[in-house]
């Protein structure tokens, strides 16, 4: 029997150190893919039907109606609320909407009705490792169903509380802010 090269040796320790590492991060390498999968078909724009001109919407919060309200075409975002208990309207005037004075709040007219629905989503992806989705759903509310998506998918390529200084590394694709972009607003309304 002859003895293993020097070369053969290093090769079959390098071949050992790089399958310990695949096996070691294949959770991490399995969830960066399937995040890239989920990019590609559920992140971003997913509108299952136009939405006419100027209705009104509602929203969850006062924060909900002010970032609904930035949409053109809306003619008012509806809201309750949670301290007062009453029901108050948006209007997007103009200007920087991180602004007080971009925007009307008066009383909610109640004979008007409301059409569409948004509502912010934050949640764990099921059976994901460390995959998360965020973003706005417009509900039609005649119908129920959602009129219009749009879903940021972010992704953590390593778990926080095991690295060093709790190093951040996160992924996201279909940034959330894309939902009030120019040529996705055109996409949204119809006449």
């Amino acid at each position: 029997m002859s003895a293993a090269t020097p070369l053969a040796r290093l090769s079959l320790g390098a071949l050992a150190v790089v399958a310990a590492f695949g096996l070691y991060f294949s959770d991490n390498i399995r969830g960066y893919y399937r995040f890239k999968e989920a990019c590609a078909k559920e992140g971003g724009l997913r509108l299952f039907e136009p939405i006419p001109m100027d209705v009104g919407w509602s929203a969850d919060s006062a924060n909900d109606a002010r970032a609904a309200a930035q949409l053109k075409h809306v003619a008012f975002v509806r809201f309750v609320d949670k301290q007062d208990g009453k029901a108050y309207e948006v209007r997007y005037l103009k200007g920087n909407p991180g602004d007080d004075s971009s925007y009307e709040t008066t009383s909610a007219n109640l004979a008007v009705p409301v059409a569409y629905a948004w509502h912010w989503v934050s949640e764990n992806v099921p059976g994901e490792l460390r995959m998360t989705r965020s973003g706005v759903r417009v509900v039609n509310l005649a119908t129920g169903r959602i009129a219009l998506q749009w879903e940021q998918i972010g992704y953590s390529t390593f778990d926080p509380n095991r690295t060093l200084l709790a190093a951040p590394s996160g992924n996201a694709c279909h940034s959330w802010a894309g939902i009030w972009a120019e040529e996705n607003q055109a996409k949204y309304f119809r006449n």
